[in-house]
């Protein structure tokens, strides 16, 4: 707010007149959010996994992340199942079982930035869904698409699983060796969806690909988001 004064005023204007000349500035009072944190949950392979992230706003569209994800097996390899049977010392042994090779991920982390539009009102005449056109109706969508480098652990192991009979005893061996570990980084990339459920809370769902230890991967993941 403005006030002018007195010594402001020409000689032509009224004291009266002169005090009472106010301009008001207009502001946003409500404090545009920087930071973020997001979890949720996603598919590697066949396995779920957990995915948290945190973020900086340096743009309102663009923002960088960090976070992690939890482990995964990304390969397997398994041989027929094998039956044998025999005699040895006069005992005999049957043997049903399977042995392969597998690799499964520790806990990855990744790098990256995100970049948002929001996507243009849509009209009753678009052939989307209802639900869609009412979403985009307060223009609150945003799609989304973003990239990194996702860094990664792999630990290498042989597995076993079958059944044995020996001398009319029954045994199950089960379970696997580690025997190797490699580490490195990849590139991921995806897109998505946002959409605000409050002003400190929305949904994203997107879909997002990358590689371990050689490896495709990919999958769609779904997270909530808190920004402060």
């Amino acid at each position: 707010i403005t006030i002018l004064t007195n010594s402001q005023k020409t000689n032509n204007e009224s004291p009266k007149l002169t005090n009472s000349l106010i301009s008001k500035k207009s502001f946003d009072t409500k404090k545009q959010s920087k930071y973020y944190l997001s979890t949720g949950f996603g598919k590697i392979k066949d396995d779920v996994v957990a995915n948290f992230l945190a973020g900086y706003k340096l743009f309102p569209n663009l923002s960088i992340e960090g976070g992690l994800i939890t482990s995964a097996e990304v390969y397997s390899l398994a041989t027929d199942s094998t039956s044998e049977s025999g005699t040895t010392d006069g005992k005999a042994w049957t043997l049903d079982a399977n042995a392969g090779l597998k690799a499964t991920t520790n806990t990855s982390y990744l790098l990256g930035v995100n970049y948002s539009v929001p996507l243009p009102n849509l009209t009753n005449n678009v052939p989307f869904p209802k639900f869609m056109r009412n979403l985009q109706s307060d223009n609150n969508l945003d799609l989304y698409s973003k990239a990194g480098i996702l860094f990664w652990g792999v630990d290498y192991s042989l597995f076993l699983d079958g059944t044995i009979i020996f001398d009319g005893v029954t045994y199950t061996p089960n379970g696997s060796v580690p025997f190797a570990k490699s580490k490195g980084s990849d590139i991921y990339y995806g897109i998505g969806l946002s959409y605000p459920l409050t002003n400190e809370a929305s949904i994203r769902t997107e879909y997002a690909k990358s590689k371990i230890a050689g490896v495709k991967i990919g999958g769609f993941s779904s997270s909530i988001v808190f920004e402060f």
